[in-house]
């Protein structure tokens, strides 16, 4: 609120802070080796994989029934055989019950078709090849990280939409701001554990602080009362999933898996 009066001189640009923590967030990730798995095996790999273990299973089925075909009945055994011959039958169910519900997938339904070419085409190439999709996806990402501010603001403006002493520039500096803290936030959370700070410690500060941040810059920033503050946070909390989710089909549908 007062860098939107006008005390610009004591507080750094929401847009500085946000490219910053930005770039910092995601310069912390390559200095720590956090990155998504390459070695994602593509839907060819898996189906040879599936036809490999069901080959393997029918064969040690097979060897298991001979060989109790031959055993002592009611010898220790010919039970020892029996129990095996169990599991591996219920191992060769499962895998055959694989072709109706992963077989040929590689974590999204296949085939989806949105109507939309290039995000049509850009989940297409993610289920060839997740890995590859997956690394292209991170490498890309901070790239388009602005484009954060202009989806979230919609939603920011729909808290406030009758209240018209609020502008689009108050909504964009309140969003930046908060995306630059959320950055921040995952710096120090990834710093902690590298440096180990327990994980149940981590898991409460990033399930809690959030929360705790927004309501109290929507309170401060907006100058709500504690109940309209409360009422607001949850609903744009609600919100964040789908900005997330748009963010994620923007990055598809631009072709950043190209």
């Amino acid at each position: 609120r007062r860098y939107i009066f006008g005390e610009r001189a004591h507080f750094v640009s929401p847009m500085a802070m946000f490219l910053f923590s930005v770039f910092t967030m995601f310069a912390v990730l390559q200095i720590m080796g956090v990155s998504p798995p390459a070695e994602v095996g593509s839907t060819a790999q898996f189906e040879q994989g599936l036809q490999f273990a069901r080959a393997n299973t029918q064969e040690a089925l097979a060897d298991a029934r001979e060989a109790r075909a031959t055993a002592q009945p009611g010898s220790e055994r010919a039970a020892k055989l029996d129990a095996k011959i169990a599991k591996l039958s219920t191992d060769l169910a499962g895998l055959n019950r694989i072709p109706t519900t992963l077989s040929g997938r590689t974590g999204l339904p296949s085939g989806i078709k949105t109507g939309w070419k290039r995000l049509d085409k850009g989940i297409e190439k993610m289920e060839r090849n997740p890995g590859l999709a997956l690394y292209k996806l991170q490498t890309n990402s901070y790239k388009f990280s602005w484009a954060l501010i202009p989806l979230s603001l919609p939603f920011v403006w729909l808290l406030f939409a009758w209240r018209r002493r609020y502008r689009g520039y108050d909504h964009a500096v309140f969003v930046t701001y908060s995306l630059a803290f959320m950055s921040l936030l995952f710096i120090a959370l990834m710093i902690g554990s590298a440096v180990g700070v327990p994980g149940d410690i981590i898991s409460t500060i990033a399930v809690f602080a959030p929360p705790v941040h927004i309501f109290f810059q929507l309170k401060g920033a907006y100058r709500q009362p504690v109940w309209k503050a409360l009422l607001r946070t949850f609903a744009l909390l609600m919100f964040i999933s789908i900005i997330v989710t748009l963010f994620g089909l923007l990055l598809l549908g631009l072709g950043l898996l190209g």
